[in-house]
């Protein structure tokens, strides 16, 4: 299931931004998003991630 999740988010790099601002409307911890990026790329630096395809979910996290 994860990997599809991953690979339906790379098809349609928008979702990244839609998925992110439902963890953080429905989920008490800001910091989730990160930490499932994170997760998915194996970095673990927000500055690393936010080079990555994931940057969407560190920088709304962030704001």
């Amino acid at each position: 299931m994860r990997t599809q999740v991953i690979d339906a988010l790379k098809t349609h790099p928008s979702f990244v931004r839609w998925l992110s601002a439902i963890l953080l409307w429905r989920c008490d911890d800001p910091a989730l998003p990160v930490r499932i990026a994170g997760s998915v790329t194996g970095l673990t630096q927000p500055s690393a991630i936010h080079s990555d395809f994931f940057a969407p979910m560190v920088e709304m996290a962030l704001s």
